[in-house]
């Protein structure tokens, strides 16, 4: 069935079918903006647009069409990556003194505006032809859902703009879509998970850095305007990192960011992108300073919220199956962005790690004063120190060719183990991030296994690093 499907460039009518349920995702319930409409289709059409997925990444990533600084969807990236490259970026011009501005931009309803011509325009482009681009004609004209609100159905209507969300194709379909803005000919380096997108731009002046991001919005919009695209500008944000002392409401009538929704040439009544102290980029909280104190506020309350539940679950199971609980539901939110925040200074983290002691405190029934680290060591718990190396190490592990290795200069024994490139940062906020941190701690670790554990597969690896991390010391 599928085979025939391909053979004839034509989608069935039955696979497209989908049953429309908005998914409430913040803001005023009464609001429809404030809704996900999530296409419910059949497994076998699932099935089918998986294949038809995979075919399109291999015949992107065989010819390298993606961009480089698009993380979302495609093997061997993902969200861990776009942080930890978008987060140097910032470190890496501020150490060099440099002025630093990062606009995140939204897209309005980004999946549900694509234009259909466009898209199979850019297919088309990249090499896509034949029964394919039929097929992807079909596959993308002629939907007709239905909408389910409280068991209420609606008549069928059909979509003459975006793709399905829910289904398996839509994403990469938003990824080939955008993937000529991610490669404009701009000052600023563009990062994206899908349609989070954030543009990093630098200089050694502030005149500069004001005239380089403002040339970049405009050939931002100019990209939006061609491909039909808006960007929420209320929702739109950028950080400053520099001139701490100075407010936000200076900041921004002296920058003045706009992405404009038109050719504005007389009486621009487009909306000024706000400058804020800290904003939420791929589920992590990044502030101006870079100390990470906005984010392990927010992981804290959090934390405190499943140390409630320990507490109230504790009457009625045993200690192993709140230990389940601890680490697939605590343990997984300290380790999300663990690479980055876990380097900030001890003060800011001590609320994070307070809250981890009182969890295992309630687990297995200890006093406030009662000494912990015996009871680290004999449950094999990793404390929150070993887990931010922890993390480090199966990180760097995994993007291991994303990192400098340093050059052998004399021929020594200490000098044929392999060892990366630390980078040298001047300021001591620096050396508190990823980019300085990783290296040192993974090589601390290659010092101690010896440096053929960077051939070993994953599950290699994972057993040596909580071997080494055994022998660190338990507060």
């Amino acid at each position: 069935m599928f085979k025939k499907s391909l053979e004839q460039g034509r989608m069935p009518d039955e696979f497209k079918m989908a049953t429309v349920v908005p998914i409430f995702k913040a803001g005023d319930k009464s609001e429809v903006s404030s809704y996900r409409p999530i296409s419910v289709i059949s497994v076998i059409a699932k099935i089918f647009e998986t294949i038809i997925k995979n075919k399109i990444l291999d015949f992107f990533t065989q010819r390298s069409l993606f961009s480089c600084n698009q993380y979302g969807f495609i093997p061997g990236r993902g969200i861990d990556l776009a942080i930890e490259k978008h987060v140097s970026s910032i470190v890496n011009a501020s150490d060099n003194y440099k002025y630093t501005v990062a606009v995140y931009l939204d897209f309005q309803k980004a999946f549900d505006v694509l234009d259909i011509n466009v898209l199979l325009n850019k297919f088309e482009q990249y090499g896509f032809g034949g029964l394919a681009l039929l097929w992807l004609k079909s596959f993308c004209m002629g939907r007709k859902p239905i909408v389910k609100i409280n068991n209420v159905i609606s008549n069928p209507l059909e979509l003459y703009f975006g793709t399905a969300q829910g289904g398996v194709l839509g994403p990469i379909m938003f990824l080939v879509y955008i993937n000529d803005l991610l490669d404009l000919d701009i000052y600023s380096t563009v990062f994206a998970y899908a349609d989070d997108t954030a543009l990093v731009c630098s200089a050694y002046n502030k005149q500069t850095l004001q005239f380089k991001i403002r040339k970049d919005l405009d050939k931002v919009s100019q990209w939006l305007s061609t491909n039909r695209l808006l960007i929420n500008s209320s929702k739109s944000k950028s950080i400053i990192f520099y001139d701490y002392h100075l407010t936000n409401e200076y900041l921004q009538k002296e920058f003045n960011l706009m992405c404009h929704k038109h050719q504005c040439i007389y009486d621009c009544t487009c909306s000024n992108i706000e400058v804020v102290d800290y904003v939420k980029y791929l589920g992590m909280y990044i502030d101006k300073r870079l100390k990470w104190d906005h984010h392990i506020n927010f992981l804290s309350s959090k934390l405190r919220k499943v140390n409630y539940v320990l507490y109230h679950l504790k009457g009625f199971v045993g200690s192993d199956k709140l230990m389940n609980v601890y680490i697939s539901w605590f343990e997984s939110l300290m380790r999300f962005g663990i690479i980055h925040y876990g380097g900030a200074y001890n003060y800011c983290l001590n609320s994070v790690i307070m809250n981890q002691r009182h969890a295992i405190r309630t687990i297995y029934s200890l006093k406030r004063m009662d000494r912990m680290s015996y009871l680290f060591r004999e449950k094999n718990i990793l404390t929150f120190e070993q887990l931010h190396k922890y993390s480090i190490i199966l990180y760097v592990a995994k993007f291991i060719y994303q990192f400098e290795f340093r050059e052998i200069n004399r021929i020594t024994r200490s000098s044929q183990q392999i060892h990366l490139k630390v980078p040298f940062l001047t300021k001591e906020s620096s050396r508190h991030q990823f980019c300085y941190l990783g290296p040192r701690i993974y090589n601390d670790f290659l010092k101690w296994c010896g440096d053929r554990i960077i051939f070993e597969k994953k599950p290699k690896v994972k057993m040596k690093a909580l071997e080494y991390l055994k022998n660190m010391p338990v507060d």
